[in-house]
């Protein structure tokens, strides 16, 4: 009995000194954890007070303080507590009521072209020189106006220090007229003198531009009268009535009016017509207009042994090709011309035309199928836009002289050209254009832009005495647009 409790003693006393070396041995592999407190931002679920009974069973670790709290006594040791985070005031916003440190830049008004083009002007009205132009739609900064708000002050580099003018009729703009300040202009410069009313009679149908508004005035400069809206317009003979034409309109065509403005009527329904005239004989009326046509042929031949030939049609293109109006039998001819003819004008027998061809000024008879055995008149392509004589011996027409446009004068056999028209040497080059002979043959008419802007001058048939035909108060207001499309501006009439 002794011996066997001796054994159960012997067997417990090394239990224990195993199970003793087993807990050591774990506890020196056991990695401690390294403990981060929380910052005293984070919170985490709502802090709830221990009672009495817990907090004897289970002793709460020290709580690490906030910013509002006061710690009044030393955490223990074992347990390191983080210091306090400092008290952070935020710094408030700043208020509307703060002005900036500098004033923001006053930007003149801004404006819209609406003209397809507007003139800009040296000052605030036509009677200034034109400096420049401006497309539709482009912006500009308005900086002044008259003292009628008819005309803005503009900023414009090519000015007079910066500044120029435009029409404020071809503005758009929410400014009102109050809220831009008032700037005298220079006076206009003199206009020169305008020619002896006693060597002009007669009426003077005119375009603003091609579609713009037509206007009657006597050849002296009185009775301007608004007629109505086409292109190139042109006296009947016995002045009662003027044809033109219209692209905007359903359908398109050419018209007549009288010359009151009353009783239009549309005389020929077709795309694109322009530059009608008036036989002077009253009968007939010719002009061009586009078409769509094929080009021809193109025939090739092979080498004998090589197989047949073959031609091939072209394929079809736009052409501008004379008509003629037989104004008795409403019969619209068309005469033998070139693909491309412009601007026909009879001869004062009323038996052929002469128009703007392909490599120059070429004649053409007005009845259809018939060929002028003459060829060219003038074999230059910068010639357009023939005008005959009343006197049937000269023809006057435009010539591109480089960058810009001067009037010649040609035999109606195409001898004896002569240059009416020059630019001053050294000087801005300057454009006569869309010549128009009096119905006496004594003067000629054309625009020109030798001022600034243009102009209907007159000129002897020599290209002497040349002078501006009205002052610029009587056509105060209208802006003539010209293209070089073979526009016929101004058609002349005498009884």
């Amino acid at each position: 009995m002794h011996r066997k409790t001796s054994e159960i003693l012997t067997i417990l006393l090394c239990l224990a000194l195993f199970l003793s070396g087993c807990g050591t041995g774990l506890a020196s592999v056991r990695a401690t954890p390294t403990l981060v407190p929380l910052p005293a931002a984070m919170t985490i679920g709502p802090t709830r007070t221990p009672t009495q009974a817990e907090a004897a069973t289970h002793p709460s670790p020290t709580p690490v303080p906030t910013q509002a709290e006061t710690v009044t006594s030393a955490p223990p040791t074992s347990t390191p507590t983080p210091e306090p985070l400092p008290s952070v005031t935020p710094t408030p916003a700043p208020t509307a009521t703060l002005s900036p440190t500098t004033s923001p830049t006053s930007v003149p008004p801004q404006a819209v072209v609406q003209a397809d083009r507007l003139n800009v002007r040296s000052g605030p009205s036509t009677a200034y020189a034109r400096i420049g132009q401006l497309e539709a739609g482009a912006e500009v900064d308005i900086v002044g106006r008259n003292e009628e708000g008819t005309w803005w002050q503009i900023v414009y580099s090519a000015g007079d220090e910066g500044r120029a003018w435009v029409s404020a009729e071809y503005i758009a703009t929410d400014i009102g007229v109050g809220d831009i300040p008032v700037v005298e202009a220079a006076p206009p410069p003199e206009p020169m003198p305008v020619a002896e009313s006693t060597g002009f009679s007669g009426k003077i149908v005119f375009q603003e531009s091609s579609g713009g508004r037509i206007f009657v005035i006597n050849a002296d400069g009185s009775g301007l009268t608004y007629l109505t809206n086409g292109l190139d317009p042109a006296w009947s003979p016995d002045g009662t009535r003027i044809v033109f034409t219209r692209w905007e309109w359903d359908p398109p065509g050419v018209f007549v009016i009288n010359a009151d403005g009353s009783g239009e009527e549309q005389i020929v329904a077709g795309p694109k017509a322009k530059g009608p005239r008036w036989s002077p004989d009253g009968s007939r009326i010719a002009f061009t207009s586009e078409r769509r046509e094929s080009a021809g042929k193109f025939c090739f031949q092979p080498p004998p042994g090589f197989g047949p030939g073959r031609c091939v049609t072209l394929p079809k293109e736009n052409h501008w090709k004379l008509s003629v109006l037989d104004l008795a039998t409403e019969h619209i001819m068309d005469p033998n011309c070139d693909p491309f003819s412009f601007a026909p004008s009879w001869s004062p027998d009323s038996t052929r035309l002469v128009y703007d061809g392909v490599r120059g000024l070429r004649p053409a008879d007005p009845i259809e199928g018939h060929d002028q055995e003459a060829a060219f008149i003038d074999y230059d392509q910068r010639d357009m836009y023939p005008v005959w004589s009343p006197t049937s011996d000269r023809i006057a027409f435009m010539y591109r002289q480089h960058d810009h446009w001067e009037i010649y004068a040609v035999n109606a056999d195409g001898t004896g050209r002569t240059r009416l028209t020059e630019s001053p040497l050294f000087e801005s080059s300057q454009n006569s254009v869309a010549p128009e002979w009096s119905p006496d043959g004594q003067w000629i008419a054309f625009l020109t832009d030798r001022r600034g802007q243009w102009e209907v001058w007159v000129m002897r048939p020599d290209g002497s005495e040349q002078q501006p035909l009205f002052s610029p108060e009587v056509l105060e207001g209208i802006e003539f647009h010209y293209e070089a499309q073979s526009e016929h501006v101004l058609d002349w009439w005498m009884p």
